[in-house]
């Protein structure tokens, strides 16, 4: 006697809690199933399992005549009734196995979860190799506003716990370019000396893609900016937001192929680069995202801190 799979109950999302008993014909052994978010199980998924080698109708049919029985008492003529019962639950029971149903086999599953496995790898390989690149090739690529878009699409969902949205991205072209670059120059030589500020220029003016991330925090009738001192308040609280920006930005121009270095000098913070920019009252720099093809691939810097070192485990 072949068995039915015993299937869970299903969640709201259509995703079961737990299905298991999917034998593997091969092995003639039971496997968990681990269904995941990955196409292990998808929208057109129906509530029933059924397999080739999982089913047997004359099982199916004396399990509702039995529920039938039960539930219609003693007071009925078996001789009579049971025949049309039986022919009836038959014809509901292949009406229903006629019906689209996707065979989901144990393989399928496995070949899945394969899948996802090797998305998984794929995804932490974009985290792990991300480098601040400070060495680019002169020319952007073709497509480079298209990749642009797409980052920015990511850095926008960003957690940002109050809902604010404080983000904004200022794509800079080569007029706002240069005078950003000659502010900065200014700055450096007003510091280090004339020298230092002309090979600041020759340095900064040879970055191919700008993007400026900026902040605005909206405190609805009070127009004072509330200080990051304060653990749960807003301007903290959209800071924070707009630095998983940031790195959504440059994560996603990664895995496009192109190079990111965050810069957080002076010059972000100096009025006259608020001009430049016609940043609102209340808003200010995250930073300057530059980007573009890097020259070389950059080796990753020595830790100084493994998983031992920071991560605590509590009982």
């Amino acid at each position: 006697m072949r068995s039915i799979p015993q299937c869970s109950s299903f969640s709201l999302d259509g995703f079961p809690r737990r299905s298991r008993s999917f034998c593997d014909a091969a092995s003639g052994t039971d496997r968990m199933v681990r269904p995941t978010a990955c196409g292990s199980l998808n929208n057109d998924f129906a509530v029933s399992f059924k397999t080739p080698r999982a089913f047997d109708e004359d099982f199916v049919i004396s399990c509702l005549i039995a529920i039938f029985l039960v539930t219609h008492g003693s007071n009925i003529d078996m001789r009579n009734i049971v025949h049309s019962v039986t022919d009836f639950f038959r014809k509901v029971l292949q009406s229903i196995i006629i019906s689209p149903v996707p065979l989901i086999t144990t393989t399928s599953f496995h070949s899945s979860t394969t899948t996802c496995e090797r998305e998984q790898d794929d995804f932490d390989k974009v985290l792990l190799t991300r480098r601040t690149v400070n060495n680019f090739c002169q020319n952007l690529p073709e497509n480079w506003k298209e990749l642009v878009d797409r980052a920015i699409v990511s850095a926008i969902h960003a957690p940002n716990h109050k809902r604010t949205e404080p983000w904004r991205f200022y794509l800079l072209g080569p007029q706002t370019i240069r005078k950003v670059c000659e502010l900065n120059a200014k700055l450096v030589a007003e510091k280090k000396g004339e020298k230092a500020g002309e090979r600041k220029l020759e340095r900064w003016i040879q970055m191919p893609g700008w993007i400026v991330v900026t902040c605005r925090s909206d405190f609805g009738e009070k127009d004072e900016v509330q200080s990051m001192d304060i653990p749960s308040g807003l301007a903290r609280e959209d800071y924070a937001a707009c630095c998983c920006a940031v790195q959504n930005l440059c994560l996603s121009l990664h895995n496009a192929g192109l190079g990111t270095k965050w810069s957080t000098g002076a010059v972000n913070f100096d009025s006259r680069f608020h001009d430049i920019l016609g940043l609102e009252t209340g808003e200010y720099s995250i930073g300057i995202i530059w980007f573009g093809t890097p020259t070389k691939i950059v080796d990753a810097p020595i830790r100084k801190k493994g998983l031992q070192d920071v991560l605590i485990l509590h009982p």
